[in-house]
């Protein structure tokens, strides 16, 4: 299971894709934050505002393209996962292709986060 040390922390959005092709940047200061803290817990906010708070759960598993292991987190009871990966200061999540029932999700995104300080 992958550790949750990197993610503690504030993240801001700075990038969001959607779709084939199609992305949105985001200036720094514009509240769309990430907050992870101790026992799993994890904070949204959309313009300085809480609006979504609860347990993120991580895990890993061997990816059907190339056999290799990715790191998985889900935000509360949702039944998506997104593939994360923590590089120095910058978050990246990406929806996973399967559900927990295998079935594929057709449409998904990428977004990515930098760590900030408070």
């Amino acid at each position: 299971m992958p550790s949750a040390a990197p993610l503690m922390g504030t993240w801001e959005l700075r990038r969001g894709t959607e779709g084939i092709g199609s992305f949105t940047d985001y200036a720094p200061g514009n509240g769309r934050l990430l907050k992870f803290s101790n026992e799993n817990k994890y904070d949204r906010y959309e313009g300085n505002q809480l609006t979504e708070s609860g347990t993120f759960h991580l895990t890993s598993e061997k990816s059907g393209n190339n056999n290799k292991r990715v790191n998985l987190i889900r935000l509360g009871d949702s039944q998506m996962r997104d593939k994360f990966a923590v590089v120095n200061d910058t978050l990246s999540l990406s929806t996973y292709p399967y559900d927990d029932n295998g079935n594929m999700i057709m449409d998904g995104g990428t977004t990515r986060y930098v760590r900030i300080s408070e």
